[in-house]
């Protein structure tokens, strides 16, 4: 279901993978698989949030953020505090947004996942150019788009 979800998510039908993640956490919920409810949460949460049902969305993702700290899951830890900081971006909380963002980005960093730490830093980078701190904003992006070149990534290299 949730594999099914992420296909539907790609082709843009929003409301077919929500339905479907949210089967799926039924059945995770059943069978009492915490690991795999963190997951369902999360992705139900970002598509509430791509919905712009923002309350709805915290609600999943703040859930999801529960379980992966209790099976102490660094990487889920830290996508879960991004897509929080993503929310309170959008919401313009960014004294929240910078907290995730930079929660986030310090758990990333201890996992070495440089394309968690890329993306990271370019949400820090925009919060900063929206503050008008250019200076700070530049260094996150030029840092991001370094990562990007070392690990190849062409994708991001464009944007």
């Amino acid at each position: 279901m949730v594999n099914m979800g992420w296909i539907l998510e790609n082709q843009g039908n929003v409301t077919k993978a929500l339905d479907n993640y949210l089967t799926a956490l039924k059945m995770q919920e059943q069978l009492k698989n915490r690991k795999s409810m963190a997951i369902s949460y999360n992705n139900s949460g970002m598509l509430y949030f791509k919905q712009g049902i923002t309350t709805r969305a915290k609600e999943y993702l703040y859930k999801s953020l529960e379980i992966e700290k209790e099976f102490n899951n660094t990487l889920g830890i830290a996508y879960t505090l991004y897509n929080i900081g993503n929310i309170n971006r959008q919401e313009k909380d960014t004294v929240k947004a910078l907290k995730n963002f930079r929660e986030a980005l310090k758990l990333f960093n201890t996992t070495g996942e440089k394309g968690g730490i890329s993306t990271v830093l370019v949400s820090l980078g925009d919060v900063h150019r929206k503050q008008k701190n250019y200076d700070s904003a530049m260094y996150y992006l030029t840092e991001s788009l370094r990562l990007r070149e070392e690990i190849g990534d062409a994708h991001w290299l464009c944007r």
